[in-house]
């Protein structure tokens, strides 16, 4: 993991939050992965949802637990990720790349507030 990285965010709750210019992605990060088994489904907002900070961003149901993903910032869902109806095990398979969640706007000041790489790396040790 990059220290340096600008373009990347975490959530408390293993989101990764990519800068896109304009917009970002947003998908699991590979430790809330590791939890899953077999996914059955994985529910997300239509695009235009507006959504406030610890609404559902997203619900995955999986053989070994079911999770409801707050959003870490307020944020407008621009796009989500159709793969996920017909394939949903990408969420858990390749949660960085094909198995990303959704696109969206979020304000820049939720930007900075949001884990930079360093952050989180402290998070994952402080949780061992």
């Amino acid at each position: 993991m990059s220290k340096t990285a600008t373009d990347v965010r975490y959530s408390a709750d293993h989101l990764w939050i990519h800068d896109d210019g304009g917009s970002v992605t947003i998908g699991i990060t590979e430790k809330l992965s590791r939890i899953l088994t077999w996914v059955h489904t994985v529910a997300l907002p239509p695009p235009g949802t507006s959504l406030n900070q610890g609404d559902e961003l997203a619900a995955i149901d999986s053989q070994k637990a079911d999770i409801s993903i707050p959003a870490p910032t307020a944020l407008l869902v621009q796009a989500v990720n159709d793969a996920l109806s017909t394939e949903p095990m990408l969420v858990r398979m390749d949660p960085r790349g094909r198995g990303w969640l959704l696109t969206a706007k979020l304000a820049r000041s939720d930007w900075e507030s949001l884990l930079d790489p360093a952050e989180y790396e402290a998070l994952l040790k402080a949780e061992q």
